[in-house]
C-alpha cells in the first residue's frame, strides 16, 4: 500500500507535467527555490535590483499611485489618442 505522501507526490508530478501555463510553472519553481534556500534576489540583474530599490525609495517618500488612478490615466490617454 502506498503512503499518502507518495500518492500526493505522484498526483503533483502528473499535474505539473500537464501544465501549459508558464506563470504557474514559474511560481512552482519559485516555491521550490525558496524551499531549497535559494534567494531569487541573487538571480536577478543589477538593473532589476536598482529598480526595486528605487521603488522602495518611492514608496517610502509617498510617490505612489493607486492601481485605479494608474488605469484611469491609461484610459484617459487612450481616449485622447483615439
Amino acid at each position: 500500500m502506498m503512503s499518502a505522501t507518495t500518492v500526493n507526490k505522484k498526483e503533483l508530478i502528473e499535474w505539473i507535467n500537464s501544465l501549459e501555463d508558464s506563470a504557474v510553472l514559474e511560481n512552482i519553481k519559485l516555491l521550490k527555490d525558496i524551499n531549497q534556500g535559494n534567494d531569487w534576489w541573487n538571480d536577478i540583474s543589477k538593473i532589476a535590483k536598482e529598480s526595486i530599490r528605487q521603488g522602495e525609495v518611492d514608496v517610502e517618500a509617498g510617490n505612489v499611485h493607486s492601481s485605479e488612478t494608474f488605469w484611469s490615466e491609461i484610459e484617459r490617454r487612450r481616449k485622447k489618442r483615439d
